[in-house]
């Protein structure tokens, strides 16, 4: 794998880069969207919206 990467040029590795991290950004939004779906269903609201009793007395 390291000989192939040798072999490609530096516009295609760059091009690698920026592909992987618009995938990974991507799979990133959507993880996290259905993360929060998740939650929702679990707990309920009360993780988005936290009443002020629910705060900590530190701030």
């Amino acid at each position: 794998m390291f000989a192939t990467l040798l072999a490609v040029s530096a516009e295609q590795q760059l091009l690698m880069k920026l592909q992987s991290t618009v995938v990974m950004s991507i799979f990133g939004l959507i993880a996290g969207l259905v993360f929060k779906q998740v939650l929702r269903a679990i707990i309920g609201d009360g993780f988005i919206h936290a009443s002020p009793s629910r705060r900590s007395p530190w701030r």
